[in-house]
């Protein structure tokens, strides 16, 4: 071994182990031995240091113009926030030594930049290195999809799944099926990836049991069960899980996901934020006044649409779909609602010649519930479309079906109950106490006087809080007390009465014994008179499917009022959203055979939201909201 090779081990493997000062020391002694190599030496003991040497990098190699100082300076751009250097020297670099390594940075340091068009030039140019590739024909096809180029990109995802099997094509391929709006595909891709399930990871089995909840509920859960096992330890997967499986009507399972989701959730940041009730009270505050400030800004057209609905929690159907159809249905004209679709300021233009047009979502949207997506196909040869209107159209549909199916289940039963006079409502004339009512409420205060004046009880779970004290005060409810009930109590008057066998009373306590906080208020008779059931107490039973046993109890079981009127507004909730489904449905399927054929193009994906509807620069007119884009003038209805 030469002298300058031995200096030159021994000052990397001190660098190496962190010896800096050594290592520095050494290399200066034996400046003369590194010759040359001797600054490069210096840089990888100051890069180990940590310290900034990108600046000497290219320094050196402006001087040099040499490949191994090119290729030192490419390596070291990586964790670089200096994107534009690191297109430009990779670009160098691969004109220099063109081969496949080389063409990984370019595509790498281009994505970062989000300059999908630019990587699908390159690789049109390098297209013998993509044949021979099958990663770079990846990063083709996803740079393809990025720009709107949705069946090209197909084209080249189809190849490589049969070529090869790699979760980041199975995601690719998911992906083109909801952009495309082929989501009828959604089936045969949940057969294939469910073989690969095990080898998945969780976010990418969530997203799969997302598609999957409307097609395959067992195979949906599984994936939410695989996914909270893998990412047993991660709060957004387990929030995330807790959703979906409330989705799936698996209330039983969401819920401990959740609290597991808060408890490894940072304190202020989430993605689950525990707050005391006082807390959350004055969070809906703020969000009443930011609602306000919401509304004050759509009405005078300083914001489009979807951004107020966003705000709202709303999806975007509700406001130009729903209201409107609500509006047919009402007869006083002042309970009906402004929907703010047309700006009264802006003129007819002139379209005779335009045979192109962009439209956004909210248009897209009108043209649908209004029949006129036909009438819209024989007029224009081209309409553009936004990157991300398909994925709204999937997420506008989820949005739309009620996100706990099981509650509208039970509300189904239940009113079955009342229909058969099992569950009665309380027909009442006496007014309670006004300091019972200051202290509990209307609803549960006169129910607690009926069952007072008819010698009945109460099922109610306790503690019984007092109005108005975020949960903090417990009420004083005085001789009512003993008139109070607990779901406990009530399943064992249920199994004293052969209602209930001991398999489904202990499965009922079970689930209602972590719901119950403090002991009974009165003994476990049940009384001579009427049960009445306040709406926490059907909330709860319902919970346990003991309720649908109450038709062979022989005693008389009442509801308030105000219970039938909830369950009634729960269930026409459905209705209206299948409704709203069908418009959805048909805007889709009308955007999928337009995307097949031509007639129907996709803008390449913006790389900021505020770039969304910024428009396709082909297109002789926009379709859009133009509330927003006539400058804020205001809204005529």
């Amino acid at each position: 071994m030469t002298p300058a090779g031995y200096w030159f081990l021994l000052v990397t493997a001190l660098a190496d182990a962190g010896q800096f000062e050594r290592a520095e020391q050494t290399l200066i002694d034996n400046r003369e031995a590194f010759g040359e190599d001797f600054g490069c030496l210096r840089d990888q003991i100051r890069l180990r240091r940590g310290e900034d040497v990108l600046k000497s990098f290219e320094d050196r190699f402006l001087e040099t113009n040499e490949d191994i100082d090119l290729l030192t300076l490419c390596n070291n751009l990586l964790n670089s926030q200096d994107l534009d250097k690191l297109r430009r020297y990779s670009l160098e670099l691969f004109k220099r030594q063109r081969n496949r390594r080389n063409a990984h940075r370019v595509c790498d340091a281009l994505t970062r930049m989000d300059r999908h068009r630019e990587v699908v030039d390159f690789l049109i140019a390098a297209d013998d290195l993509v044949a021979i590739d099958n990663d770079l024909g990846f990063a083709k096809a996803w740079s393809l999809f990025n720009i709107g180029s949705l069946v090209e990109a197909k084209l080249i995802n189809d190849r490589l799944r049969q070529a090869r099997q790699d979760p980041n094509d199975a995601r690719l391929e998911v992906n083109l099926a909801v952009a495309m709006g082929t989501w009828e595909n959604f089936p045969d891709i949940l057969t294939r990836e469910w073989a690969a399930r095990n080898d998945r990871e969780p976010r990418y089995l969530l997203q799969l049991a997302q598609l999957a909840a409307d097609v395959d509920k067992d195979r949906a859960i599984a994936l939410v069960r695989e996914a909270t096992r893998k990412g047993s330890e991660r709060a957004e997967v387990l929030a995330a899980a807790s959703f979906l499986a409330y989705r799936l009507g698996q209330d039983d399972e969401a819920m401990p996901w959740l609290v597991e989701a808060a408890r490894l959730s940072p304190p202020e940041n989430g993605p689950v934020v525990t707050r005391e009730m006082r807390d959350v009270v004055d969070m809906v505050t703020a969000g009443a006044d930011r609602t306000r400030g919401v509304q004050e800004a759509f009405s005078a057209a300083r914001i489009p649409l979807h951004t107020a609905a966003h705000f709202w929690k709303m999806p975007l159907a509700r406001l130009l779909v729903s209201q409107a159809r609500d509006n047919e249905r009402e007869r006083d004209p002042r309970r009906r609602t402004v929907i703010p679709i047309r700006h009264g300021v802006r003129g007819i233009s002139e379209m005779s010649a335009v045979r192109t047009i962009s439209a956004d979502i909210t248009s897209l949207l009108l043209l649908a519930e209004l029949d006129l997506l036909p009438v819209v196909e024989k007029r224009f040869d081209r309409v553009a479309i936004p990157w991300s209107t398909m994925h709204w159209l999937l997420t506008e549909s989820q949005s739309c079906r009620f996100h706990q199916p099981s509650r509208i289940a039970g509300a189904k039963k239940l009113r079955e109950l009342i229909v058969d006079s099992t569950l009665r409502p309380l027909i009442s004339s006496v007014e309670p106490p006004s300091e019972l009512v200051q202290q509990i409420g209307a609803e549960l205060a006169e129910l607690l006087h009926a069952a007072k004046l008819s010698g009945g009880r109460v099922i109610r779970p306790l503690p019984i809080h007092r109005i108005q004290t975020f949960m903090e005060e417990e009420a004083n409810v005085g001789e009512y007390a003993p008139l109070v009930m607990t779901t406990l109590q009530f399943v064992d008057v249920l199994e004293a009465d052969a209602i209930l066998d001991r398999q489904a009373s202990d499965r009922a306590r079970r689930k209602l014994a972590p719901l119950e906080q403090r002991a009974p208020l009165g003994t476990n008779e049940a009384g001579e008179g009427p049960l009445f059931l306040d709406g926490l107490a059907v909330a709860y039973l319902s919970g346990t499917g003991i309720l649908d046993d109450l038709h062979r109890f022989p005693r008389e079981v009442r509801v308030h009022p105000s219970t039938v009127t909830e369950l009634e507004q729960l269930i026409g909730t459905e209705a209206d959203s299948q409704r709203t489904l069908d418009v959805l449905s048909q805007l889709r399927i009308w955007l999928r055979d337009g995307l097949a054929t031509g007639r129907v193009t996709v803008m390449p994906r913006p790389q900021s939201s505020e770039d969304e509807d910024g428009g396709d620069r082909n297109a002789r007119a926009a379709r859009i909201d133009r509330r927003y884009w006539n400058g804020g003038r205001g809204s005529d209805g």
